[in-house]
């Protein structure tokens, strides 16, 4: 898997986070990474990793601005960042999203790194997801603990292509501890008492 989306059920559910730091260890172990801010609705990565852009994702789909000229890198990692600089939308977030021109830059984007993380739009709330996730290899849907109810996360996951993976966020490990059998935790509390150690 070259392309994944990162994406969620429901809004504040973590997703942005979560590709941020997918991308960051994937950076952090040596390889070529892209991170683009496809949320076009509500763009984040800018804010949380306090960079900024005068281009973005929708100057290089609409063809006033190269790729490279929209890039900012990670302070932390030096990984690539497409964000999504501020800008009028003159068609719906999801047609820019579907369109020829996403798929163009993906395919771009393929050759020239490893990793190509997509931060994407919540599924349940928008059509944006259901419209472009057949242009990735896969997607992640985040999932926040004890907030997004089984019906919810039946119908997200019934809504996107190719979802290979969840990831449960903002887990209580209290909580956790408290459904796992005395065995299990028998049997693995040496281990991570061991590993704290190191």
């Amino acid at each position: 898997m070259r392309v994944i989306g990162v994406s969620s059920a429901l809004a504040n559910e973590g997703k942005t986070t979560v590709a941020i730091n997918v991308g960051r260890s994937l950076a952090g172990a040596g390889h070529r990474v892209l991170l683009i801010d496809g949320d076009l609705r509500n763009p984040s990565i800018g804010s949380e990793l306090g960079l900024k852009n005068q281009t973005g994702l929708l100057d290089v789909l609409n063809g006033s601005s190269g790729l490279e000229q929209a890039l900012v890198k990670d302070p932390l990692t030096g990984m690539d960042i497409l964000l999504n600089a501020s800008g009028s939308l003159d068609l719906p977030p999801s047609e820019y999203l579907a369109s020829a021109a996403m798929n163009r830059l993906l395919d771009r984007a393929r050759n020239q790194y490893e990793y190509v993380i997509v931060d994407l739009p919540p599924i349940i709330p928008v059509v944006d997801v259901r419209a472009c996730s057949r242009l990735m290899d896969g997607v992640i849907l985040v999932i926040e603990w004890g907030v997004t109810s089984e019906f919810v996360l039946e119908r997200a996951a019934a809504g996107v292509d190719k979802l290979f993976c969840c990831v449960l966020n903002k887990a209580d490990i209290g909580s956790i501890q408290r459904y796992q059998g005395y065995e299990y935790h028998q049997s693995t509390s040496k281990y991570y008492r061991d590993y704290t150690k190191v």
